[in-house]
């Protein structure tokens, strides 16, 4: 966008306002009081929906570190069992996994 175009896009946005303020002021006091009704009532709907938006994502993110935090002790406990008993882990070789997707086996010990 060069100057030309934001100078005029200035100028419009000016305007704009102008004529909006123009109109506000020509409106009797009812219609005044009406136009700000209808402006606190988006404001407080706007208010609402970011608190329940915002509400949501944390509930969702406990949630996710829950889950995180549950998986992670899994892990652990997997990995603390195993290094207890080392005799107990099989080498599992290339081999020995292609044999098994050969005879259509989907799952590893």
């Amino acid at each position: 966008m060069n100057n030309n175009t934001k100078g005029i896009l200035g100028l419009l946005a000016v305007a704009a306002g102008a004529l909006g303020l123009y109109k506000y002021n020509k409106l009797s006091p009812e219609e005044k009081a009406a136009l700000k009704d209808k402006a606190k009532r988006a404001g407080d709907t706007l208010k609402e929906t970011y608190n329940d938006v915002e509400e949501q994502v944390s509930e969702k993110l406990t949630s996710l570190k829950n889950a995180l935090d549950k998986e992670l002790s899994k892990a652990n406990k997997t990995t603390n069992r195993r290094a207890a008993h080392p005799d107990d882990i099989e080498d599992a070789t290339i081999v020995d996994a292609k044999e098994a997707l050969d005879k259509g086996e989907t799952t590893f010990v």
